[in-house]
């Protein structure tokens, strides 16, 4: 059963702590944007070859198609990795 943080650290600790956590990950997210960090995209589609020449072509970088399988359906289907910096554009 789970005891909710109010009745534990109090009102005021909660809000104070939920605060803490929004300003710290906006600033981590503010300094590795900074720093250049990199995201990586994953696309799952049909159309993985006009999608991958599409990033390719525009965005002037490597798109790599793995094979993968589901584990649920054993259905197979490629899949496009894109790794990008946030400065590039959004995919």
């Amino acid at each position: 059963m789970a005891i909710p943080s109010a009745y534990v650290i109090g009102f005021q600790n909660m809000l104070l702590t939920v605060a803490e956590l929004y300003v710290s990950a906006v600033v981590l997210n503010k300094f590795l944007d900074a720093v250049g960090a990199k995201r990586s995209v994953m696309v799952f589609s049909e159309h993985n070859q006009e999608i991958g020449q599409a990033l390719s072509s525009q965005l002037g970088q490597g798109v790599t198609m793995l094979n993968a399988t589901g584990f649920y359906r054993q259905r197979r289907q490629d899949v496009l990795y894109y790794i990008c910096s946030s400065k590039i554009g959004h995919v």
